[in-house]
């Protein structure tokens, strides 16, 4: 009788570790996908500062003109 419940209580021990790893991957992968999505953002911040800039750079040559 001991030996079964020595082996269920590691049985559950490891289901219990198992369901942390498994907590901690979900973590990660949101955190992936927040990552990506910081990634993107930054980008179109580049993107939009670089638009600005050619817009006023437009504007400079009209006045030239």
């Amino acid at each position: 009788m001991n030996s079964y419940l020595m082996k269920e209580l590691a049985v559950m021990r490891v289901n219990s570790y198992l369901m942390k790893e498994l907590a901690v991957m979900r973590v990660n992968s949101y955190l992936m996908k927040e990552l990506a999505v910081m990634r993107v953002n930054l980008y179109l911040m580049k993107e939009l500062a670089v638009m600005r800039v050619n817009s006023h750079l437009m504007k400079e040559l009209a006045e030239q003109e």
